[in-house]
């Protein structure tokens, strides 16, 4: 009662969801997708998905996701040494991450997370993905939190 192998038609390969869509990394992503005519790509940003919203996971049915990429974070690195900075910064650059750890192992989506060289020291001029972490700023820190966090998702 199966069709032909010729006759069968094709599933639709699983989404792809980029977070931070306006920031300038998250701009250069959809360039690069549309240039290269890349289907299945979802895009959001802060005004249409907060990643620190733990409840704002729900509305979404992430069984249709292979893949998520997370572009968004708090990167006004001297606002990160202020007392509201600090807050918001740890808001999106930890607990935004630890949400989307949390999803892609959940439901077996790999997680492409970028990092920042704010999570090393800079006493070296070449650093490499097994170096230890060594921040020197509020925002290092939280992007070095949000890096360990990836690092327990199976597929990052």
């Amino acid at each position: 009662h199966h069709p032909m192998l010729k006759d069968a038609k094709p599933m639709a390969p699983k989404r792809t969801m980029v977070f931070g869509s306006s920031g300038k990394l998250g701009r250069a992503i959809r360039r690069y997708a549309e240039s290269h005519d890349l289907r299945g790509f979802e895009y959001h940003d802060t005004d249409t998905f907060d990643i620190a919203d733990a409840e704002a996971y729900t509305a979404i049915d992430w069984d249709l996701y292979g893949t998520i990429i997370n572009a968004a974070a708090f990167t006004a690195v001297d606002e990160a040494e202020t007392t509201e900075g600090r807050k918001d910064a740890w808001r999106t650059n930890v607990q935004g991450v630890k949400n989307l750890a949390r999803i892609a192992a959940e439901h077996r989506i790999t997680l492409v997370h970028i990092s920042s060289d704010y999570v090393f020291d800079g006493t070296k001029e070449l650093h490499t993905e097994d170096e230890e972490f060594a921040p020197l700023s509020v925002y290092g820190q939280t992007k070095a939190a949000g890096d360990a966090l990836v690092e327990n998702v199976p597929q990052h």
